[in-house]
């Protein structure tokens, strides 16, 4: 009976989205006001939206709720006569925030959150609010297998994302209020802190917070260097947020230890994130506290509410353990070493000596730089009319733009550049 409550509000909801009745961008009632249109349990209302989300038709926005995706398989409504689209679907899309179809394997996942489904018990109450236990393990025995990171499972919070773990961690910075952005570009962190009152500072020494993307140094800090900063951080009182986002595609060999790991884990907060390993619709991310954030959360850890999904945590817990998280790894960095040789191949058969390319994001990414009369924002502009997506990095007199590795299949990597050349 209940698999039967759930499909039908899944077949509903999928029949309006298909037809066109909730275009791209609705939003849907919440999994509370949903049980209670349909008379049913949160819980059935919830594994509806995960089955609609799971296949496309949805997805969910933290702490904003579920909203109808905009899928090419969707039947659209009748469109008005002489109204053209004005925005041509993008056919070469260099940005980073796409992974490499075949780099997952979507059959093995959904074996994984079809027995997360399975454990009823499980499925019938709300998600711990720190994180499911058995998630906080595997990532502990991870990372003290694979990175140089101090961490226990009682040190660690789950979150749908970097931004949901950032507005849970402001707060408990209490009494700095001014943040440094190694990466200035990062505007969705930027955000959050502002929407906190702290103020952006263009060096480190004034900054109440340093906010460090070690994976995004063209020349990685030595050892000595890191511990430089560190002390100096002591000195002044500062806190140290290292977002490692990409970490896992830097081996020891490639960079210095983590900041965290060299600080002994008392003054600098870790966040990793599973979106490049796995897929970016499964938002888990993770911060490790050092102790004494440990005794600010502690008390306030159940008021609140976990923004992952439970079923993707329990799926990606037993992935874990299973060992299939190590091979993702061995996987990825084996298709995006190719596929980097591969990306700059093709940039020197259409550009040749006329542009120079250096590989940053630990190697995902390659910023591109050349000659051109456009500002590398009007590039973009042109780019977009194209069906090409480029990134501008800076404009000083020559242009730069990022171009990432991870999202466009390599037989493409030709067509996109020689449409770019004809944007320059």
């Amino acid at each position: 009976m209940a698999e039967y409550l759930y499909w039908s509000i899944y077949q509903f909801y999928k029949e309006k989205i298909s037809s066109g009745a909730l275009p791209p961008g609705a939003k849907l009632p919440s999994v509370r006001k949903c049980a209670a249109q349909f008379n049913v349990s949160v819980t059935t209302s919830q594994t509806a939206y995960l089955y609609l989300a799971a296949d496309g038709y949805i997805l969910s926005r933290p702490q904003s709720g579920y909203y109808v995706t905009a899928q090419r398989f969707f039947k659209k409504p009748q469109a008005v006569p002489d109204m053209p689209d004005k925005t041509p679907p993008v056919l070469y899309d260099f940005s980073t925030s796409n992974v490499d179809r075949d780099s997952f394997d979507f059959d093995l996942w959904r074996r994984y959150v079809k027995s997360a489904i399975r454990q009823d018990d499980r499925m019938c109450s709300y998600g711990e609010p720190q994180g499911e236990p058995e998630l906080r393990l595997a990532i502990a025995q991870h990372l003290e297998k694979h990175r140089n990171v101090v961490c226990s499972p009682d040190r660690i919070v789950i979150g749908a994302g970097v931004q949901s773990l950032l507005q849970l961690l402001c707060p408990m910075l209490k009494g700095k209020k001014s943040v440094y952005f190694q990466n200035p570009d990062f505007k969705q962190g930027i955000a959050v802190f502002e929407d906190h009152g702290f103020t952006l500072e263009n060096t480190m020494e004034k900054a109440g917070v340093l906010y460090l993307t070690p994976s995004q140094e063209t020349d990685e800090k030595t050892t000595p260097a890191r511990l430089r900063l560190l002390e100096q951080a002591r000195e002044r009182g500062q806190w140290v947020i290292e977002d490692d986002y990409d970490g896992e595609f830097r081996s020891v060999l490639q960079s210095p230890p983590r900041y965290q790991g060299l600080d002994g884990g008392r003054r600098v907060i870790y966040l990793g994130t599973f979106s490049k390993l796995l897929l970016p619709s499964i938002r888990i991310s993770f911060l490790i506290l050092p102790d004494s954030l440990c005794d600010v959360y502690a008390p306030r850890r159940t008021l609140y509410n976990q923004t992952a999904s439970k079923t993707e945590q329990l799926a990606l817990a037993r992935f874990m353990l299973d060992g299939h998280f190590e091979r993702q790894i061995k996987k990825l960095r084996r298709l995006y070493h190719e596929k980097a040789a591969q990306l700059k191949m093709a940039i020197n058969t259409v550009f040749g000596s006329a542009a120079q390319v250096q590989f940053v994001k630990a190697g995902l990414a390659a910023k591109l730089t050349v000659q051109s009369d456009r500002s590398a924002q009007k590039i973009q502009k042109y780019a977009k009319k194209r069906q090409l997506f480029v990134s501008p990095v800076e404009n000083s007199g020559k242009v730069t733009l990022l171009l990432s590795v991870t999202g466009l299949a390599a037989n493409q990597f030709l067509p996109a550049l020689q449409a770019l050349k004809r944007c320059l």
